[in-house]
This record gives structure tokens, C-alpha cells and sequence, in this order.
């Protein structure tokens, strides 16, 4: 009887270090000033790797020897947040600025004026702007042969600490 209940001790033990060692980048929680941790998975391809939410789920992806798009929402099936993210090859020589004002004066986007962003270790142009009735967000930056877009779509999907540390997680494996 002894033994078995040393065992059934250990186990909670174990199981409360656990549980209690959630995987991602913590944050305070402002109101109660107790650390919150962001379980994430790690998605990963030959183009790129990033953390994500668990909450949030890849439900597009696309491979092919010059381009990826991978494409997570959030939420239920009813959702239409979303974050997509294409990488693909980049013969242009546009500056980044102007070419996300190019994008932005499309009669159907109609964005705000492109500015600069930094997330993690990359340098992006972004606009915003309301595209069928929905808010969006759409990030460029040129990563060595390559144009990656990353296209939030959502209301205040670039304020959301979630989202921000997915963003800064980003890391580039193409040249």
C-alpha cells in the first residue's frame, strides 16, 4: 500500500511539472501580473520555419521548387481570420516601399501608405487595408532571391501578442 501510493505521488509530480512547462515565449498577463505561457507548434518547411498558436491550425499548404504558401486560421471552421504566409522567387528590382505602394494604389485595395516594420530579423514593407469587408494586413520583405508576403486577415490581428511573436519567429531558409 505504501509503495503504491509513493508511485501515485510521483506520477502527479510529474504530471503537474508537465503541464506546468508549456512550450513557446511567455508574457506577462497585465492584470494579474502572473506569466502566461503561449503553447505553440512549429511549423517547418524548406522555405521557412515559425511558432504558431495552438489555437491557430495550417489548413493550406502549397510546395513547389519556386514558391510556398501556407495558410493557418484561427479558431473554428466559422472563422475568417487568417494568416497567410507566400514565399516566393523575386525578379523584380522595385524597392520594397514602392512595391507595396504599388499594391496598395490597386483600385480594389485601396491601402494605407506603405512603412516600414521589423519583426524578428526581417525588415518588411506593410499597407493596410479593408478588402471585401474585411480588415487585412499585408506585410513584403525580400529575403535573398525571394519575395515573402505575409497577408493578415482580421480585426486587430497585428496588435495580438500571439500573432506578433508568430511573426517574430520567422525564419527564412532561402537565399
Amino acid at each position: 500500500m505504501k509503495k503504491s501510493w509513493m508511485l501515485v505521488s510521483f506520477m502527479l509530480a510529474v504530471t503537474f511539472l508537465a503541464v506546468g512547462c508549456g512550450s513557446g515565449p511567455k508574457i506577462t498577463d497585465n492584470n494579474n501580473q502572473e506569466e502566461v505561457a503561449f503553447v505553440t507548434e512549429t511549423f517547418e518547411n524548406d522555405f521557412v520555419s515559425f511558432i504558431y498558436p495552438t489555437e491557430w491550425k495550417v489548413t493550406n499548404q502549397v510546395n513547389e521548387s519556386i514558391y510556398t504558401m501556407i495558410t493557418l486560421t484561427k479558431g473554428d471552421a466559422l472563422s475568417t481570420d487568417y494568416f497567410r504566409v507566400k514565399i516566393q522567387k523575386d525578379d523584380t528590382t522595385t524597392p520594397i516601399l514602392d512595391l507595396v505602394n504599388q499594391f496598395a494604389k490597386l483600385p480594389n485595395v485601396n491601402g494605407t501608405p506603405a512603412e516600414s516594420v521589423t519583426y524578428g530579423e526581417t525588415e518588411y514593407a506593410k499597407t493596410s487595408f479593408n478588402y471585401g469587408g474585411y480588415d487585412q494586413v499585408h506585410h513584403q520583405a525580400r529575403v535573398g532571391g525571394y519575395l515573402a508576403t505575409i497577408t493578415l486577415q482580421g480585426k486587430d490581428l497585428e496588435k495580438d501578442e500571439k500573432v506578433i511573436n508568430m511573426m517574430n519567429s520567422f525564419k527564412y531558409k532561402v537565399q
